[in-house]
């Protein structure tokens, strides 16, 4: 059995916390498979009545997320966590003990080369779901760096300094890599810490779970961008010439 403090801090050192994907009380940022798209989810949850709002920082609460394009929908359980701050003013942490179903841990479209794009991706997944924001940063980090190198032809660098010589001009692919990168919070911050000579000293324990997560919405954007969205045009060119070829 746990008290309310012993069962608060085995919340946060367990699971994950998703406060950063809160776009607003409506609203929550997550991956949706079949759209193969970032997207805004809408949340659906059970209204509480007046006298029973204190279990809302007391029990865990379900919130039905529904894709916006597609209308599919997954169901996560919540902890939300009220944290005093320093100047006594508070915040709500949230963090996610389950979803239904667990969350995708492989993009079919991606390559198969470089090999060990695959692995760390998925391992990345796993290192999440496990509440390991520090493996799964470093994990997804290396996946990007594999895609910026040696798929896209950058030269080894930090991961800002390789979208920057990535942005703007035509890659190996013959694509070109949008500027909405820039505003990724983990390349803001790998910036601010580029030393003036261009090194990059950065103990991988100082990742941090902001940092996952925005490494991971930046793999996934850019595995959207490079190989989920030609196959899928590449699939209805084919269908359109099959039913042409029907007509004819």
């Amino acid at each position: 059995m746990l008290n309310e403090q012993d069962y608060f801090k085995f919340v946060k050192e367990h699971f994950t916390n998703i406060s950063s994907l809160i776009i607003n009380n409506s609203h929550i940022r997550d991956y949706c498979p079949l759209c193969k798209a970032t997207m805004g989810f809408t949340i659906e949850t059970i209204p509480l009545q007046r006298e029973h709002m204190h279990f809302l920082y007391k029990m865990p609460q379900p919130l039905m997320l529904k894709c916006p394009m597609c209308n599919s929908f997954k169901i996560w359980i919540i902890q939300n966590i009220y944290v005093q701050n320093s100047d006594g003013e508070g915040h709500i942490e949230r963090y996610r003990i389950l979803a239904i179903p667990k969350n995708e841990s492989q993009i079919p479209e991606l390559p198969d080369h470089p090999p060990g794009l695959r692995r760390a991706y998925t391992e990345g997944i796993n290192c999440l779901e496990a509440n390991c924001p520090t493996a799964a940063a470093a994990l997804f980090k290396r996946a990007l760096h594999l895609i910026t190198r040696d798929i896209l032809g950058a030269n080894p660098g930090t991961l800002t300094s390789e979208f920057r010589s990535l942005l703007s001009k035509r890659n190996k692919l013959g694509m070109v890599i949008h500027e909405a990168f820039k505003e990724n919070s983990y390349l803001i911050r790998e910036s601010s810490i580029i030393k003036r000579d261009g090194t990059f000293d950065h103990d991988i324990l100082q990742y941090t779970e902001e940092d996952a997560l925005s490494l991971h919405e930046m793999f996934i954007e850019l595995a959207v961008m490079l190989f989920v969205l030609p196959r899928t045009v590449q699939e209805a060119r084919n269908t359109l010439s099959f039913r042409k070829n029907d007509i004819i």
